[in-house]
């Protein structure tokens, strides 16, 4: 028997990973071709002297190799003392799963908590920065910081920045546009944050978690909170330009979200200029297509750049 989910990749958001999980192992898959298999092996106590089973320890999941239909499953070194026979086992057990589950794919969002941080003013959710299949326990994420992208990744461009001067693309600050919107989420929510449970019809019902008083087990209807990652809703013009910039840049992995209305899935396909090779490798977790041509556009085009060696 076999569970299949997807959870989200947060703080910077990167799309989905796919899940399959059997009672002796794990595979994951960022692009649902490739799966990286994860087996289940008892602890060893003492590896020098090749003592037994370590006490009352839990099996550990070890990284067993890559696996795709089309390349078969490479296997990783693995320490010796590990029952190598029962790990290959439960791997051909977890690639059959996997075989099983792909028509299916992609599976739904499993990480049904989700931690916001809120506008400090409204108290509505702004941006999404951790996500939980379990239900948390502690405010693990407290002082964790909302990332637009990754820290040395400097591709977002805002041209409405550039257009204003607030900014310089070729300046000595490379990530300067993604700074900037990083700023105006921390401006507004100030460190204000709260764990909800998302049920199915999309309402969320606070975790009382290191929370103002008020806060707790309130209940946020669906349309309050973002369909996507962060917020469409601001104040200022020049702050709803930065942040449309910002999710036209996010388009592709965006399109990932089975959260999506079909008005922005539309807007997000619309804005995959530039983006073919992220396209390419994630085509296969959107969980719907509205415009195919734009999507087979892409993939083209990442073909061809590809060839080319760009």
């Amino acid at each position: 028997m076999s569970r299949c989910h997807a959870v989200r990749r947060l703080s910077p958001f990167s799309g989905v990973v796919e899940i399959v999980e059997t009672a002796r192992g794990r595979a994951m898959s960022f692009d649902g071709l490739r799966w990286e298999i994860q087996v289940a092996a008892e602890r060893i106590s003492d590896t020098w002297r090749g003592a037994g089973v370590a006490a009352g320890i839990p099996p550990q999941l070890y990284r067993f190799g890559i696996w795709s239909a089309e390349e078969g499953h490479g296997c990783v070194a693995a320490n010796p003392i590990l029952d190598i026979g029962a790990m290959h086992e439960a791997a051909a057990e977890l690639i059959d799963a996997i075989v099983a589950a792909t028509p299916r794919m992609p599976f739904a969002l499993g990480d049904v908590y989700e931690l916001w941080l809120l506008d400090h003013h409204t108290l509505e959710p702004v941006a999404l920065l951790d996500a939980s299949v379990e239900a948390p326990r502690n405010d693990t994420s407290n002082g964790a910081h909302w990332q637009a992208a990754a820290q040395f990744d400097c591709d977002f461009q805002s041209s409405s920045l550039i257009e204003r001067g607030v900014a310089r693309a070729d300046g000595p600050d490379q990530r300067c546009h993604t700074n900037h919107v990083e700023r105006l989420v921390h401006r507004r929510c100030g460190g204000l944050r709260q764990w909800y449970r998302r049920e199915r019809a999309g309402e969320g019902g606070g975790e009382p978690l290191f929370v103002r008083r008020e806060l707790r087990d309130r209940i946020v209807a669906r349309e309050d909170f973002p369909a996507t990652i962060l917020s469409e809703s601001w104040a200022r013009e020049e702050e709803r330009e930065l942040v449309d910039e910002y999710l036209e840049w996010k388009a592709a992995e965006l399109l990932t979200l089975p959260t999506l209305d079909r008005a922005r899935r539309r807007r997000c396909e619309r804005s995959l200029a530039g983006q073919a090779l992220k396209v390419d490798a994630l085509w296969r977790l959107y969980p719907q297509v509205l415009d195919i041509q734009a999507i087979e556009r892409a993939r083209v085009e990442a073909r061809i750049r590809r060839a080319r060696g760009h």
